[in-house]
Formats: C-alpha cells, sequence, structure tokens
C-alpha cells in the first residue's frame, strides 16, 4: 500500500509539473525574431546580386561553409522572387528557401524551413549608410506550440551567429568583386 501512494504522489507530482510548464509555455512569446548586420563597402546591386541568386548565396552561406559536401539544387526563377533552393546535409539538416518577394538593391523577403515544419520569414535589408551600405539579415519564426515557444529562448544565440558569420563572408565577397584591384 504505502508503495502504490508513493507511486501516486510522484505521478500527481510529475503532472502538476507538466501543467505548470504547459502554463509557463502560453505565457512565452509566439515570435521571436533574430537580426545581425554588418556595414559593406559596395554598391547595393551588387550585395543585391549576392543575396538575390540562391546560387550565389550558397557559396557564402554559413551553413554551406561548415559542410562543402552539402547537396543543394535549385528550382523557379534564377533571382529573386521564385528562385527556391532545396539543400540535404548530414550536419546541417534538409531545409528549403523560397525567395517570396524581391526590390533590386534594396530588400528580399524569404521562407525558409529547417526541416522541422515550422517555417519562417526572413528578410535582407540594404540600406545605405555614408559610402556603405548596411546589411541586415533577419528572421521571425511563429512559435505556435509551446515545445517551439520554449526553443525560442535560445533561437538568438542559435541563429544569431550564423547570421553574423554570413553577413562577414557575404562582405568579403562583395568587398572583393567590388574592389578596383581585382583582375
Amino acid at each position: 500500500m504505502r508503495i502504490a501512494s508513493t507511486i501516486a504522489a510522484g505521478l500527481a507530482g510529475l503532472a502538476g509539473l507538466l501543467v505548470l510548464l504547459a502554463l509557463i509555455g502560453l505565457l512565452l512569446p509566439s515570435e521571436r525574431t533574430v537580426s545581425r548586420s554588418l556595414a559593406m563597402q559596395a554598391p547595393a546591386s551588387v550585395i543585391y546580386d549576392h543575396i538575390a541568386d540562391l546560387r550565389e548565396f550558397h557559396e557564402w552561406s554559413p551553413w554551406a561553409y561548415r559542410d562543402p559536401n552539402m547537396e543543394v539544387s535549385f528550382e523557379g526563377e534564377d533571382k529573386g522572387a521564385g528562385a527556391i533552393m532545396y539543400w540535404d546535409s548530414e550536419s546541417e539538416g534538409s531545409g528549403r528557401l523560397e525567395i517570396l518577394q524581391a526590390e533590386p538593391g534594396a530588400f528580399i523577403i524569404y521562407e525558409i524551413d529547417f526541416g522541422a515544419g515550422q517555417p519562417a520569414r526572413g528578410r535582407f535589408e540594404i540600406e545605405p549608410e555614408g559610402h556603405r551600405q548596411r546589411v541586415t539579415w533577419s528572421m521571425t519564426a511563429q512559435l505556435d506550440a509551446i515545445h517551439w515557444r520554449y526553443i525560442g529562448l535560445f533561437l538568438d544565440t542559435m541563429i544569431g551567429p550564423d547570421f553574423l558569420n554570413g553577413l562577414t563572408y557575404l562582405k568579403m565577397r562583395v568587398e572583393a568583386a567590388d574592389s578596383p584591384f581585382e583582375q
């Protein structure tokens, strides 16, 4: 009898904890945005071409740098709205990126799915900043399920460094492409 009451008390405590975690989860934000930006010494048109052409994007993508053996395929438009990229990687997972809207020299809006069934919307924005361009890479995730809201607490630390690395790789490419010394 004593063992049964101990087990029952333990189960009641576990159920109470799960209810508490669910209630806390409901109070967590249902949307998270990750954003990084970097100034680049290149014309907006050059930067845009490296972002809006997904074949170019793959060349400076932080995920492609981590897995040079990543399998990538493309469909739809060559550049801008309607361009789609799929990837499959042992270390980076599988996913899909589609450009939904594009304004040459200014921005692109994309949807990305890292294969977890929770697509996110993102944006690359190019804004003049003196003689340079400030490029901002952002992504907003809708976190409908409670477990995604808990994951959202760590989204900035999980993806933010990738965005900054990607912008750094992009900066190296566009500044080299725009260099008057390149032959």
